[in-house]
């Protein structure tokens, strides 16, 4: 072998020797993406998990405790009107009431993180929402905490969860304010946009349609990227020991999803946090505002049937409808329902049952029902509806109360499926 051939060997293997390098670097790049990819996998999986878990968890306290706090609550409720001419016993139960609506609240956001919450809807304006809630604002905020906000010149109109909208704005105020050290701004605004093509191809998560833009940002310490992503997870603060549960961000983003709507975070380190919440806008009246009298609600003769398997709720339920004048029949599972609809052979006007029950639901325990006394109507009641089709308690002829539910609307709820 000459000097050239021998010169074009070499450099056809440092050709192929560079080429192969190439390959395994290229290899390798390709290794870590699918291994990244796969920790991303594992991640979402885990976290999945984890929110499975809680749900579980909470949706289970939550819906036996509702039923207590319904026992409570509508004792309490009896004994304020029958003790209104004695101060001193009408202030002790005031505080019991006062301490278990305070508890129904909290409920509920245990509800709104197990994913079964029930929303109650109404149409309203934005605007009037976050203005009325200008007191609340002060009190948390502080002094040394310039707040100012914004509205529009005409009224966002949206279909949301008042109290769980609510919810929303104060975690946010809330958490905008712990951002802020010592002095600072926070400022709240709302505005009408669109969600076109172009929005879209840079907020990939958002559906195209009108909305109603929430913002608040603060000029405080920021959030850094690796934080950033975690945000919404349960239990993840970026707080000191004791100063945060991290529900606030993951309750806020329950909410919000329940109604299609969304929510967008930008953060810069030093200098503060904005986020965007993007409620539907809707073109819909403003539902009117209801002033309830206080006059009681009309009771009645009709027999009424109470399925709860819980037995402080289901004596409590027909204590409180005898009282009204109601002939009533109890059953402590779908299956006693169910004997009782064979043999008893007289009218039974209304059904009121439980959903979540061991043994047969209140769904279930309906279908059948309904084929021995077809003249009956379905009044169902839950602290959370599990698993049971949300199509079928909206249908023609039943009415669903969220517990913990008022004496005044159980009452109203009965005498308007009876005049139905």
């Amino acid at each position: 072998m000459d000097e050239r051939e021998a010169l074009w060997v070499k450099e056809d293997l440092e050709r192929r020797v560079i080429e192969r390098t190439i390959d395994l670097q290229q290899l390798n790049d390709q290794l870590k993406d699918e291994i990244q990819e796969r920790k991303s996998i594992e991640q979402q999986l885990r976290h999945s998990q984890k929110m499975e878990a809680i749900g579980l968890l909470a949706g289970g306290i939550a819906h036996d405790f509702n039923n207590i706090l319904t026992v409570i609550n509508g004792c309490s409720e009896i004994l304020y009107k029958a003790h209104k001419d004695n101060p001193s016993i009408e202030k002790l139960v005031s505080q019991i009431s006062k301490a278990g609506q305070h508890a129904a609240s909290l409920t509920s956001q245990l509800l709104v993180l197990s994913r079964k919450q029930i929303p109650k809807t109404e149409i309203f304006d934005l605007n009037k929402l976050v203005k009325d809630m200008g007191k609340v604002f002060a009190r948390v905020i502080g002094e040394d905490i310039k707040f100012i906000a914004e509205f529009g010149s005409h009224e966002s109109v949206v279909e949301f969860d008042k109290g769980q909208l609510e919810q929303v704005i104060l975690n946010l105020v809330v958490n905008a304010r712990d951002a802020i050290v010592k002095g600072g701004e926070i400022k709240l605004m709302i505005s009408d946009c669109t969600v076109d093509k172009e929005f879209f191809d840079h907020q990939m998560n958002i559906e195209m349609g009108s909305y109603v833009c929430l913002t608040v940002s603060d000029t405080g310490t920021g959030i850094d990227r690796e934080n950033i992503e975690r945000i919404y997870e349960p239990f993840f603060t970026t707080k000191k020991f004791g100063k945060g549960t991290g529900f606030g961000l993951s309750i806020v983003f329950g909410i919000l999803e329940s109604h299609n709507s969304y929510i967008t975070v930008s953060s810069e380190l030093g200098k503060g946090t904005t986020f965007k919440v993007y409620i539907p806008r809707v073109d819909k009246e403003i539902d009117p505002v209801l002033i309830e009298g206080e006059d009681d609600v009309q009771g009645g003769k009709e027999t009424i049937l109470i399925v709860e398997d819980q037995e402080s709720l289901l004596n409590f339920c027909k204590d409180l409808l005898e009282i009204e004048g109601y002939h009533v029949l109890t059953a402590s599972s779908g299956e006693e329902a169910l004997i009782i609809c064979e043999q008893y052979k007289n009218t039974i006007d209304i059904i009121l049952s439980d959903v979540v029950m061991t043994g047969i639901n209140g769904m279930e325990m309906w279908k059948k029902a309904h084929l021995l006394h077809e003249e009956s109507k379905i009044i169902f009641m839950s602290g959370y509806t599990a698993d049971v089709a949300q199509n079928e308690l909206n249908k023609e002829g039943s009415m669903f109360l969220l517990k913990p539910f008022a004496n005044s609307q159980l009452l109203k709820a009965i005498r308007s499926v009876i005049e139905a």
